[in-house]
């Protein structure tokens, strides 16, 4: 009885090591590799657009004691040139909201502004403080000071930049555009701020231009 059941064992031994066998060869049957070959490929050129709109507003800042004229902008993709501006009493300034947009594939990155004078007859000196980002011009002998700046912020007045220097202007109001950044198909607007502080002795004052270059670099 004992013989019987071991070949019976054996048997069953045997045949499980064959099914496992033929299972083995089954799954090597069904293998299959798997191709993908290019034939071509290539990178589409990366389109850059970042540039003035021209949609833009024009808000004189009064300080009530005269009346401000602000020149309207005549504006191309990369400029932005201001039309006569009149400023007479301290408190006295121009607000211009301009519109940028990114009709690009890609973000950008502003990583520069730059004001300085391209003419200047007025009597007054100007300087570029914190590398060009606010423009300050004053005249020996006055106390006044023409100031000259762009920002993010759209709600600022002569009230609110007091008699901050131009140095902490620049750093609360200028600085943080630096490293601001524009998706693509994005839009933003930059307002460009000119101020009168303190009012000028003389009863009129003319000939001082300036520029405002505010740069973008790929994000």
């Amino acid at each position: 009885m004992r013989r019987h059941n071991y070949k019976l064992w054996k048997y069953a031994i045997f045949s499980m090591l064959l099914v496992i066998s033929v299972m083995g060869l089954g799954f090597s049957a069904m293998s299959q590799s798997l191709s993908l070959t290019t034939t071509s490929l290539k990178q589409d050129p990366i389109k850059w657009d970042i540039k003035f709109s021209g949609t833009n507003t024009v808000t004189p800042l009064s300080s009530g004691a005269s009346s401000v004229s602000c020149g309207s902008p005549t504006i191309t993709d990369d400029t932005a040139t201001l039309g006569s501006t009149h400023l007479s009493a301290a408190g006295d300034g121009c607000k211009y909201a301009l519109q940028v947009v990114n009709n690009g594939d890609i973000g950008g990155k502003l990583n520069g502004i730059v004001t300085a004078t391209t003419s200047n007859s007025s009597g007054y000196t100007c300087s570029q403080v914190s590398s060009g980002r606010v423009l300050s011009c004053t005249k020996s002998g006055d106390t006044s000071e023409i100031l000259v700046f762009p920002s993010s912020n759209a709600s600022i007045t002569a009230s609110t930049i007091g008699s901050s220097t131009a140095s902490t202007i620049a750093s609360t109001y200028v600085n943080p555009l630096i490293n601001s950044t524009l998706a693509g198909g994005a839009n933003t607007y930059i307002y460009l701020y000119v101020f009168l502080r303190n009012s000028p002795s003389s009863t009129s004052f003319s000939g001082l231009n300036f520029r405002t270059t505010i740069s973008y670099t790929q994000n």
